[in-house]
Order: structure tokens, then C-alpha cells, then sequence
């Protein structure tokens, strides 16, 4: 039992090591490691960006959103009534 655990262990070992050499060497990816980068905030790579609700926390594409600009800033919604939440708490 010990000994196919350590198989086992092994095999995973092996396919992680596999599996980097791969994304690194061979595909060239060199942020790999660099999880920011892989967010998919850079729209020149063809990846829409995506932007935080500020009232639930909801991440939403930019190009779909419900937009608000405030204060020299833009602002995006998942839905109206979250942007007229939002409009509301600056009122007050």
C-alpha cells in the first residue's frame, strides 16, 4: 500500500514538473508565475477587461456594463438597479 502511495506521489510529481516545463520552455510563457498578468486586464492581447461592481463585488465585462462617470472617474455596474444604488448612496 505504502509503495503504490509512493507511486502515485511520484506520478503527480512528475506531471507538475511536466506540465511547467511545457508552459515555460516549450510555449514560452513567460508570466507563467506572474498570476497579475494572467487576469486578463490587458485588452491588446485580444481579452476583454473586466471591472469591479463597486456595490455587490460583481466583476463585469467593460464593453457590457453599466457605466457611470463621477467625479473624474468611470464607474461600472453589473445592472441598473446597482448603478442607481450607486447614484442614490452619492446623493446622500
Amino acid at each position: 500500500m505504502i509503495i503504490l502511495l509512493k507511486r502515485i506521489i511520484s506520478f503527480v510529481i512528475f506531471m507538475l514538473i511536466g506540465f511547467f516545463f511545457y508552459k515555460v520552455v516549450v510555449k514560452g510563457d513567460k508570466n507563467f508565475f506572474n498570476l497579475k498578468s494572467r487576469r486578463g486586464k490587458k485588452k491588446e492581447d485580444g481579452i476583454e477587461r473586466m471591472e469591479k461592481d463597486p456595490v455587490c463585488g460583481t466583476y463585469v465585462l467593460e464593453k457590457t456594463s453599466f457605466k457611470l462617470k463621477s467625479s473624474g472617474e468611470l464607474y461600472f455596474f453589473c445592472s441598473e438597479k446597482c448603478r442607481e444604488e450607486y447614484i442614490s448612496h452619492l446623493k446622500k
